[in-house]
């Protein structure tokens, strides 16, 4: 599996980027101090939402993110250059932000629609007279399409 909860992590994390290669004595994981998840046992959970009806009958809930570090500029803020453009690197975290608050405040209805999402239709609506000539070359010009061919070639051959 090659993960586990590293209890010794904050010299490797302070340690930056580029030269922890450097560094002689690498975490790895010790039975005594750390939490070894066995092979093929439970996940571990990173995030969790909870929710309970109060005393008035109304729902209070919570969010808890299992790193103390998921949202400083050092991990949500880092970007680097794909494909020579400057892109954020953990944009899952921001974004996870934006859930976390419209389901704090009870708007279940804009969780997973983020501005990105919600500013322009991915896929546009098909009219119903392109949708009927798609589905016909579909069902009948394929099929026709391979009797022709088949023609063709029995013609051809003699």
């Amino acid at each position: 599996m090659g993960a586990w909860g590293e209890s010794q992590w904050l010299s490797l994390w302070q340690t930056p980027r580029e030269r922890r290669s450097q560094l002689t004595d690498l975490p790895r994981p010790e039975a005594g101090r750390d939490l070894i998840a066995a092979q093929g046992g439970d996940p571990w959970v990173v995030a969790a939402a909870v929710e309970r009806v109060g005393e008035q009958g109304t729902a209070q809930r919570l969010f808890v993110v299992g790193a103390n570090s998921w949202l400083i500029d050092q991990v949500a803020g880092r970007t680097g250059v794909i494909d020579g453009r400057q892109v954020s690197l953990s944009p899952g975290n921001l974004e996870l932000l934006d859930q976390v608050v419209a389901y704090l405040c009870g708007r279940d209805d804009l969780i997973a629609q983020s501005a990105a999402a919600a500013s322009v239709a991915i896929v546009q609506p098909i009219d119903d007279a392109k949708l009927l000539r798609i589905r016909l070359a579909i069902i009948v010009g394929l099929p026709g399409l391979a009797l022709a061919i088949g023609a063709l070639i029995r013609l051809w051959r003699g």
